[in-house]
């Protein structure tokens, strides 16, 4: 899964994307690996963009998969606050 995250204000944030979990609709949750994926999270030191892929590994077939669920954990700043959403959800329609 390819991502572009970016920090829009002037103040360190950190962001975790690549520590996403991924559901499918055959009842499997898998973490992203981080061995494999790109460095898309970490601390955001001001206005900056990180962008690229994320993997997933999950045992369905490619033609059992209909849609897919990713929950990201959201934004917290250097003193550990969130700044935002407390998780974020995203549903990706993947039939043919």
């Amino acid at each position: 899964m390819n991502m572009l995250v970016e920090n829009t204000v002037d103040e360190t944030m950190s962001l975790h994307p690549n520590q996403a979990a991924l559901v499918t609709n055959t009842g499997e949750q898998v973490s992203s690996d981080l061995w494999f994926s790109d460095d898309v999270g970490g601390e955001f030191l001001g206005k900056v963009k990180k962008e690229g892929n994320v993997l997933f590994f999950v045992k369905a077939k490619p033609e059992e998969l209909t849609d897919l669920k990713v929950v990201i954990d959201g934004p917290f700043d250097e003193q550990f606050d969130k700044v935002a959403e407390e998780r974020y959800e995203y549903t990706i329609d993947v039939s043919k």
